[in-house]
């Protein structure tokens, strides 16, 4: 098989992976793993950008040009799965069955560079459910209380409505 064949094809595949996992898992399951699919991305645009385009096709040698498209490939492709995954979880919650609860935020957590999350717990008929959810706005703290909305479908897909007070 040829070579260039062969990086596309892996590139691709990788592409595919990341970009199935943003759409219809990342906003289900932890955070570190939507990184993995980010990496999944990464290195199938590495692949496509590098080995295919640049050895290939275009036959660039220039170091930087090569770098300013993988850039934009990736950061475009990271813009449009996650928006992608934002537009599914809106269409879930319009259109399917879904009912509102009130959620507690237990814990919130503060990582590099004012990367902050919350961890809301919430029952549903299905049972008790726990989603970490990005709190970049410093909105969130141990102990409120907010309205959600969640899909009966799939509990672990919920929106935010509104903070409540619950005395």
């Amino acid at each position: 098989m040829n070579p260039t064949i062969k990086y596309a094809l892996i590139g691709l595949l990788l592409l595919a992976t990341g970009a199935i996992y943003i759409c219809f898992f990342s906003f289900k399951y932890d955070t570190a793993i939507t990184f993995v699919a980010y990496g999944f991305l990464l290195f199938g645009w590495g692949f496509i950008t590098y080995k295919v385009i640049g050895d290939y096709f275009l036959r660039i040698k220039n170091e930087t040009i090569l770098k300013i498209i993988f850039i934009g490939f990736f950061l475009a492709s990271i813009w449009l799965f996650s928006d992608l995954a934002d537009y599914r979880v809106a269409y879930i919650l319009k259109y399917h069955p879904s009912k509102t609860t009130v959620a507690t935020v237990l814990t919130t957590w503060e990582g590099r560079r004012n990367a902050r999350s919350a961890t809301l717990k919430y029952y549903t008929a299905a049972g008790i459910v726990q989603q970490e959810i990005g709190d970049g706005n410093h909105r969130y703290l141990a102990g409120q209380s907010y309205l959600i909305k969640y899909s009966i479908e799939d509990p672990d897909i919920f929106v935010v409505i509104k903070e409540v007070n619950i005395y």
